[in-house]
């Protein structure tokens, strides 16, 4: 088969792209195809995190009247840092739940404009979430929205009763 191929790479005009080639090339393909699709779901991820972060720290500065009030009433730093940390919780499991529903429901559809577009795509789904797949896609967001908390929930866990008086 090499000795045959050979012979046909040196007749003038001729290409020949044997079996082994095509495969490198379909796995080069793939191996590109999966990077970009990590690189999108990281970007995806890290805007998540970026936007419970900051809608958490504009919710700290924006009630940090209420927040210095309960402290001077009594609730330790623990107490809010769990306040906090619990409506980061809260807000990224909704947003990671909202996330995989949408997933579910937009997902075939978006994959059958796309086989439409794409030359050669293949016929069957290659969107499968299992109960698995789906899971570990809502602890992931909920785990990063709660990451993205953490700093606004230390932060108003340090303020200080007195600030209460100076806003009013």
């Amino acid at each position: 088969m090499r000795a045959a191929t050979q012979r046909l790479q040196n007749i003038p005009g001729a290409q020949v792209v044997t079996l082994t080639e095509m495969m490198g090339t379909f796995l080069n393909l793939v191996g590109t195809v999966r990077t970009l699709m990590f690189s999108i779901a990281l970007v995806a991820i890290t805007i998540s995190g970026l936007g419970v972060f900051n809608a958490l720290l504009g919710a700290v500065v924006e009630r940090s009247n209420e927040l210095c009030i309960l402290r001077a009433i009594g609730a330790s730093r623990f107490q809010i840092l769990g306040l906090i940390a619990t409506e980061a919780l809260l807000l990224a499991s909704i947003g990671s739940l909202s996330g995989v529903l949408l997933a579910c429901l937009a997902g075939h559809g978006l994959e059958n404009l796309v086989k439409q577009i794409v030359p050669l795509a293949p016929l069957e789904s290659l969107m499968v979430p299992t109960v698995a797949i789906l899971m570990q896609t809502a602890l992931l967001g909920t785990a990063v929205g709660v990451i993205g908390g953490l700093y606004p929930a230390w932060r108003a866990s340090r303020l200080y009763p007195a600030e209460a008086l100076k806003a009013e």
